[in-house]
This record gives structure tokens, C-alpha cells and sequence, in this order.
């Protein structure tokens, strides 16, 4: 990578965005004048995240097993793009950002990075990516709480959001059901577990019994033998 010109060229490109990000980090911005200047001493174009698009599209397209590489691109931009306020609920980027939280392995602790920056809050695919990354690591409640805050936020399209969580809900209804059965199932096993056992262990007043009976049995059968001599 480090001799082909096509990477070498979007690191150029990409750089202005991640100088701002450095910049804008570490400074306290207070007005629109203040960030528009930063923008412009870092040569920030109208729109960096085209280059960043094309970016991951040509390095998955030309090394499609680096991904590692693939994986550090993907950070980079959303670290660095979080930081620019118009693309809070840009389409391209939120959906960058899904697929980035997605992909890592503590998926749900970059979905709260990404809530606590305001990404992608009014939109639909953020919150349903969200919950679904919640309900596979079965914490069945976070989604649920997911889905509410979805709701409350009003996030577009809503028809999506609310048909999402009647499915969530109708699962999670399935689940108890299935799991109340397996729990009457494991009592019923235990109930028949004890009879048996109660039935192949006698008490010792029955052996006594048992006992008893046996030795009169055989005291009569002497008694007879002796008669019949």
C-alpha cells in the first residue's frame, strides 16, 4: 500500500478533515464563524465525506482481505466525522457509522458513543441497528428501552420503528412462553423423578413387614413337615 499512488492520494485528501477534528477537539468553538474559520485554515472542503466514501470503496474493492486495514478506515472516519456537525444525520455517514458499531466487538459500548454524539438520532436505521445488536447479545431489556427511546425521539420513518418493536415484542412474548414451558417441563420431571425413587425405596416398616412373613411362611411349612411324619 505504501507505493500505491490511489491510497497515497485519499490519505491526502482525507487529512484536511481528520486536521479539523484535531483541532476543533481540543479548542472551545463557540459560534458558527468560529468553526467556519477552522474549516477554512484546515482547507476542509464543502463535502470530505465523498472522500471518505470512495476511500473505503477503493481500498475494499482493491485489497478485499485486509481487514484490518478496511476495519481502520472505517474508525477513522467516524472518529473523525463525528466532529462535523453536518453529518449528524447524513444518510452516508449514519449508515457508515451502523456498519462501523456493528463490526466491533463492543458494539454496544460505539453505539453509546455514537448516542452520546447525536448521531443519527432522528433516523430509524440508527435506533434498529441499536436494539438488534442489543437483543443478539440478549440484553432483552436495553432493546426494549431502545425501541422506547426510538418512539420518543420520533425517529423517521416511524411506521419502521413501531412495526420493528411489535416484532421484538412478539418474540420476546414467544421466548417467555417457550421458556415457562421448559421450566413446567423440568418440574413435571422432577415430580416423577421423586414418585420413582419414593416407589423403589421401601420404608423399613415394610421390610419389617416383609421380614415377618417370611419367617411365618416358614415355620408353618416346618410345622407341616413334622405332621406329616
Amino acid at each position: 500500500m505504501e507505493t500505491d499512488q490511489t491510497f497515497i492520494e485519499y490519505e491526502s485528501r482525507i487529512r484536511p478533515s481528520e486536521y479539523y477534528t484535531e483541532r476543533k477537539s481540543n479548542s472551545n468553538l463557540v459560534t458558527r464563524k468560529d468553526v467556519n474559520r477552522l474549516l477554512k485554515s484546515c482547507r476542509v472542503d464543502k463535502d470530505p465525506l465523498v472522500h471518505w466514501i470512495k476511500y473505503i470503496a477503493y481500498v475494499k474493492e482493491r485489497y478485499p482481505f485486509e481487514e484490518e486495514t478496511i476495519w481502520r478506515i472505517n474508525h477513522r472516519c467516524v472518529c473523525t466525522l463525528v466532529y462535523h456537525d453536518q453529518y449528524k444525520f447524513d444518510k452516508r455517514f449514519v449508515r457508515i457509522c451502523v456498519i462501523y458499531a456493528d463490526h466491533c466487538q463492543d458494539s454496544l459500548k460505539r453505539f453509546q458513543y455514537l448516542y452520546k454524539m447525536e448521531v443519527g438520532l432522528s433516523m430509524a436505521m440508527m435506533w434498529m441497528s441499536w436494539a438488534w445488536v442489543a437483543e443478539k447479545r440478549g440484553d432483552y431489556s436495553l432493546a426494549r428501552d431502545i425501541f422506547r427511546k426510538a418512539l420518543e425521539r420520533k425517529a423517521k420513518p416511524m411506521n419502521v420503528v413501531q412495526e420493528r418493536f411489535k416484532t421484538f415484542l412478539r418474540r420476546m412474548k414467544r421466548r417467555d412462553e417457550e421458556l415457562s414451558a421448559l421450566n413446567d417441563t423440568e418440574v413435571n420431571e422432577i415430580d416423577l423423578s421423586k414418585s420413582s425413587k419414593g416407589a423403589e425405596r421401601p420404608s423399613e416398616n415394610s421390610k419389617n413387614t416383609t421380614s415377618a412373613r417370611k419367617s411365618q411362611n416358614k415355620v408353618s411349612t416346618v410345622q407341616r413337615s413334622v405332621t406329616c411324619y
